[in-house]
């Protein structure tokens, strides 16, 4: 009998902590860009189509231990829009669009490191994928409540050719584009 109730107080709790997570879709006004720079010049390009999700718990306040779950952030490489058409296609050869169409980050879990002043910060374990290669990467966020949700905001820079990507070039190479980029963005999720 006590072996009967210690298996139903465990069910009990356990749907109980499955319930008190909840999943949320980004909302209008998170966005992305990647900024890097050329022998001519620095560039930024917009992400125009973005989505993703995460799950917070409930009463999730961004305490120092307190977890996100489920990251999941998808872009469209063919909605970058740089400088004019030969820019993005530029860009979307560099991304192999046509082979790979999205850049996907997934985490199963980022946690609150730090907390002060009203904002925090989350470090997540992760893995990006574009241009058809995988790299487990940590990416640090830092977050504040924003009316009934919360915004999160940070940067990422990386180098292109560990992703196995050619920096475009121009004018016969006289404008080379540099490896490294800045990913940076803001990802608003209302509660």
């Amino acid at each position: 009998m006590k072996k009967l109730i210690a298996s139903i107080l465990t069910t009990f709790f356990f749907l109980t902590a499955l319930h008190a997570q909840e999943t949320y879709s980004f909302a209008e006004g998170s966005e992305v860009k990647v900024d890097g720079s050329s022998t001519l010049s620095d560039w930024s390009v917009p992400v125009k189509q973005m989505e993703g999700k995460m799950a917070l718990s409930e009463g999730f306040s961004g305490k120092e231990g307190e977890e996100v779950k489920d990251i999941l952030i998808v872009m469209e490489v063919k909605s970058m829009e740089g400088r004019g058409p030969d820019m993005n296609e530029k860009i979307y050869k560099a991304f192999k669009a046509e082979e790979f169409p999205q850049i996907v980050f997934e985490a199963a879990s980022a946690k609150c490191v730090q907390a002060s002043g009203g904002t925090f910060k989350l470090s997540s374990t992760g893995s990006l994928k574009m241009a058809g290669k995988s790299k487990e990467i940590i990416l640090l966020l830092e977050g504040k409540k924003a009316g009934k949700g919360f915004e999160f905001w940070g940067s990422h820079t990386l180098d292109m050719t560990t992703y196995g990507m050619e920096p475009p070039t121009a004018f016969f190479g006289s404008l080379e584009v540099e490896k490294e980029v800045n990913v940076i963005f803001k990802i608003l999720v209302n509660t």
